[in-house]
């Protein structure tokens, strides 16, 4: 296990490398990520669309099967090209900030972003749909 998640890191630093370095409004823009928990015990689909908007602030917003969630994140560009995206807040007022707050600590990584010949990776960090599991790939498309 510890060697897949090596290689996996390894792949995702290398496809950030070979990233010219970019300016910060390159990342500007409306990412989304539908990710399917499969079915619950009805049979119905457990579904969450993870919505990203960089510029004018950094914003998450998790809506779907159990879920509803606001995350006001900053988006940090490293000199690499890849940008990560870092914890700041729950929007007040959302029911995430009480039961699920502790989790996360102002400055931590949530994902990072690269990319490479066109595609979009992620690699995630602390707030990773896949349970107990980091893994990279490609997730987040941008959509404007």
């Amino acid at each position: 296990m510890l060697i897949k998640s090596f290689v996996a890191v390894s792949v995702f630093v290398a496809l950030s490398s070979v990233v010219n370095a970019q300016s910060p409004n390159s990342w500007a823009g409306d990412y989304v990520y539908e990710h399917s928990y499969g079915e619950n015990a009805g049979g119905a689909p457990m579904i969450v669309e993870y919505r990203l908007r960089i510029g004018n602030g950094c914003r998450i917003s998790a809506d779907g099967y159990q879920t509803n969630e606001r995350i006001i994140c900053r988006a940090v560009l490293r000199p690499n090209g890849l940008v990560d995206v870092n914890y700041v807040s729950f929007r007040n007022g959302d029911e995430g900030q009480y039961t699920i707050g502790s989790f996360y600590k102002s400055g931590d990584r949530l994902f990072s972003m690269s990319q490479h010949q066109g595609k979009i990776f992620t690699g995630w960090g602390v707030y990773s749909p896949f349970e107990n599991k980091r893994p990279v790939g490609r997730f987040f498309q941008k959509v404007r």
